[in-house]
């Protein structure tokens, strides 16, 4: 009678126990979801970027500020966005000319060097948020797998 009653207690006891680590560990997981939704919605900077661009400067159009490496010269710009433009992803890139429409090859050919400046900083801005974008969901990725692997999360 006392072993058996021993026994029961030491059953209910693991399973009051396994119970607690299943609910301890669907709160971490929630609690992680919640994280990693919170960053993807901070990393929406596509909005900033094109707000950014679209206020007028306190500088003109003519200064460009240098940061980093130095840029190509105006004609390895003028081929590229020419590329963008064949290519069909000026849109994609925000490259908008006069009436809000995508770049025509023509507007570029005919564009001063300052509209080519212009142009050519927003390409590598939009290109800039893509790759951090892409790169903090790799990361973002990468880290649930490991959280996969050491919390054995279904």
């Amino acid at each position: 009678m006392c072993l058996t009653t021993l026994l029961l207690v030491s059953c209910f006891t693991l399973q009051l126990y396994t119970a607690c680590m299943i609910t301890s560990a669907y709160r971490r997981y929630i609690r992680a979801r919640r994280c990693v939704h919170n960053i993807i919605e901070k990393m929406q900077v596509d909005d900033l970027i094109d707000q950014m661009l679209d206020e007028p400067s306190e500088k003109g159009l003519d200064v460009v500020e240098e940061t980093g490496p130095p840029p190509p010269p105006d004609d390895k710009r003028r081929e590229r966005l020419a590329s963008l433009v064949a290519g069909g992803q000026a849109k994609q890139y925000g490259l908008v000319g006069r009436g809000g429409k995508p770049l025509t090859a023509e507007q570029v050919d005919a564009a001063s060097p300052a509209e080519v400046a212009k142009w050519y900083s927003r390409y590598e801005a939009k290109l800039g948020a893509q790759m951090t974008k892409t790169l903090g969901q790799a990361l973002l990725g990468l880290y649930a797998k490991a959280a996969g692997v050491v919390l054995t999360i279904p």
